[in-house]
């Protein structure tokens, strides 16, 4: 795991930094639910895109990984919605 890290460093950076700065704003925006999910959705968009470019660019990429960062971003979106409910 560790020498995986390592080898992405900076894709893992572009992650740690997009999903913190989609937490803030969930977290910033409370009041406003609907903005909350705005945001919620984006912070899942993100994810996906994160993920198909990361596996496109070591050519790592099939129709099961896109599913899977697909599924998993619609989860943690939903999620977050229904905190908003």
């Amino acid at each position: 795991m560790l020498k995986e890290l390592n080898k992405h460093k900076l894709a893992y950076i572009i992650l740690i930094i997009g999903l913190v700065l989609g937490v803030i704003l969930f977290l910033g925006a409370w009041p406003d639910r609907q903005t909350q999910r705005m945001v919620a959705i984006s912070i899942a968009v993100f994810y996906l895109l994160w993920g198909i470019l990361t596996h496109f660019k070591t050519n790592q990429i099939t129709g099961r990984v896109v599913l899977e960062y697909f599924g998993i971003g619609t989860l943690a979106g939903l999620l977050l919605i229904l905190v908003t409910l």
